[in-house]
């Protein structure tokens, strides 16, 4: 039997049916109403308020609700008491990544990653290793995630973007193809389906590349990037006429200086002089300038990172 604090200031017994009732409601709610699993979880406390493995799903409601400090807290107790699983260690992660803690929080995924090569800490090991260029080992843990998540949206795109940085376009096609397919939203998909085609841009396969153009376009027809790079896949097989219709479009969407740049890189459809070539040449090299110092709010072809729904990415 756990215990209630009374009035008195004592602590007052809960049955054990009760408490296994409590947990139970607490793990139901843990992924659509964190705050609800919570309230379960503190209400069991109340009766055995060192219980680790309350302490340990307790912890984890708190990390779906972005209330990391008190997580990490709960976390850790749960953790010293050998009450441990996967699941504690990549919440403990995410919490401490949220804190700017990201040495601690790559320990906290290899310990999920290790317990049973738990996905979503994989993926998330695998971008700390990613983003410090450790790319053979990021590699291994992208697939791990894989291993035991074959549709993750998540570790396909990273890994494919990974196989396209290291030039391997062919090998990252499947990935990017697999990834455009499963996304769990509209704007992830188009993303996959960017680097999808222009991955096969890449290897001169434009008739392949300009099918997939036009089925990004038909989903978002205004996106600058799609259009920029469908308007370079036409001006490579010779049709200026439809180029020009598409940067045209593109400058028209484009943010900033996006306009220029569109026009510059794409010489021979636009200036009508050596001038005015030159003039759109330093309009680009402004706006590239300002792009790298101010990156646009356009999809951003970021590493995706596990967070606490298990699902979502940045």
């Amino acid at each position: 039997m756990a215990s209630h604090s009374s009035k008195n200031g004592k602590t007052a017994r809960i049955p054990a049916e009760e408490m296994q009732e409590l947990l139970a409601k607490a793990k139901a709610a843990l992924v659509d109403a964190p705050s609800d699993a919570e309230r379960f979880c503190r209400q069991a406390l109340a009766g055995s308020p060192k219980n680790p493995r309350i302490l340990a799903l307790l912890g984890q409601t708190l990390t779906r609700q972005a209330k990391n400090k008190e997580a990490v807290e709960a976390l850790n107790f749960a953790i010293a008491s050998g009450a441990a699983d996967s699941d504690v260690w990549f919440c403990l992660g995410v919490s401490l990544h949220a804190l700017n803690d990201k040495a601690k929080a790559e320990e906290a995924y290899r310990k999920a990653a290790d317990i049973d090569g738990h996905a979503e800490a994989c993926n998330n090991l695998a971008i700390y290793l990613h983003n410090s260029k450790q790319n053979d080992q990021a590699e291994v843990f992208y697939r791990k995630a894989l291993a035991a998540k074959p549709d993750f949206f998540e570790s396909l795109y990273n890994l494919g973007k990974l196989l396209r940085e290291t030039g391997r376009d062919e090998k990252s096609l499947p990935f990017f193809f697999r990834a455009a397919e499963v996304a769990p939203t509209k704007d992830q998909e188009n993303i996959a389906r960017i680097f999808l085609a222009s991955s096969i841009q890449t290897m001169n396969n434009y008739e392949v590349a300009e099918k997939h153009w036009n089925k990004i376009i038909s989903i978002t027809p205004n996106d600058f990037l799609s259009l920029f790079n469908f308007g370079i896949c036409k001006f490579e097989v010779g049709q200026n006429a439809e180029s020009k219709k598409l940067m045209d479009k593109a400058c028209a969407v484009a943010t900033n200086g996006g306009a220029h740049y569109a026009r510059a890189v794409q010489v021979n459809p636009f200036p009508s002089s050596l001038e005015e070539m030159l003039e759109e040449r330093r309009k680009a090299e402004a706006y590239v300038a300002d792009l790298l110092a101010n990156p646009p709010s356009m999809p951003d072809p970021g590493s995706s990172f596990s967070r606490t729904t298990f699902y979502l990415a940045y």
